[in-house]
């Protein structure tokens, strides 16, 4: 798989209705991985979920920064989804709500090898720690306002 942009507008979803990090996920995966076989796609969720039992990926003010390694792809792609209604990113763990309960998911899947789009996802990582950041991207009426955020 190869793409011009880290984070092209047909990857972003504002209103999904997806009612589970499962959901979530697997929609992701789709977008990400769009013009890729079931055999790919699979790959990729299980290298998701792989990475999932390592490390919880709620970093709070309700978004998650889900992301694989991945042998799926040759350059790094993101998917944007912002949720209808929020979504038990941790059932049953004693965490925070603005941790638990996410609205806003980014998937990131990268490639094996250091790439020169390393920078621009780190870039992105960092600019969603910013509580400006968040609420442009919660507030965002269309896609574009979304890719003009990280532009």
């Amino acid at each position: 798989m190869k793409d011009q942009s880290i984070l092209p507008e047909e990857n972003i979803i504002l209103e999904s209705g997806c009612l589970s990090k499962e959901d979530v996920i697997a929609c992701a995966v789709g977008l990400v991985l769009r013009n890729c076989s079931e055999m790919e796609k699979e790959k990729l969720e299980q290298e998701i979920w792989e990475r999932e039992r390592l490390a919880y990926t709620g970093i709070g003010s309700h978004i998650a920064l889900v992301h694989a390694e991945s042998v799926t792809v040759h350059c790094p792609v993101t998917a944007c989804i912002r949720l209808k209604e929020y979504v038990d990113w941790a059932p049953g763990k004693a965490y925070p709500p603005q941790h638990r309960m996410v609205k806003l998911v980014f998937v990131f899947a990268v490639p094996k090898e250091e790439c020169p789009e390393t920078e621009t996802l780190k870039d992105m990582v960092r600019r969603l720690g910013k509580k400006e950041t968040v609420e442009r991207l919660m507030h965002a009426k269309q896609s574009r306002e979304i890719m003009g955020i990280f532009q």
